[in-house]
């Protein structure tokens, strides 16, 4: 009877943590679309720029002038820049903080697995490796 109790307590628990952890990762999906969306967001620039690059190419003939590049590049170039630039932070903070999801989650389903073993039954058993476990 007391173990079926404390095996509905742990399952209660694990089931609180896991809705403890969707609550906290909520915000990771939009993190994620402006790490994936930004790049895009920068080609939508960058081919416009290098369309007008070469439309000024083509309309200066034989008569070409680098300078005449010069405009439509510097867009492209300055989009993609931009893009790039809002896309790195967030991708560093959302690594970080999945990163510290997965320690807090390993964290917590070792506490629920220590709940879950009755007291005196862990003993020490010796691994093929050598090395000390709980059995």
């Amino acid at each position: 009877m007391e173990a079926a109790r404390c095996f509905s307590a742990a399952t209660r628990l694990s089931a609180e943590a896991e809705t403890r952890f969707a609550a906290l990762e909520r915000g990771f999906r939009f993190l994620d679309s402006v790490v994936q969306f930004t790049p895009l967001l920068a080609l939508s620039g960058t081919v416009p720029g290098m369309i007008e690059a070469f439309q000024s190419l083509q309309a200066a003939g034989s008569r070409v002038d680098p300078s005449l590049l010069a405009g439509g590049i510097w867009v492209a170039h300055l989009t993609t820049a931009v893009g790039l630039a809002v896309a790195m932070p967030p991708a560093v903070i959302l690594s970080w903080f999945e990163s510290q999801m997965d320690a807090e989650r390993v964290l917590a389903e070792r506490a629920i697995s220590t709940v879950r073993t009755p007291i005196g039954t862990l003993r020490s058993v010796t691994t093929p490796a050598g090395r000390l476990a709980d059995a």
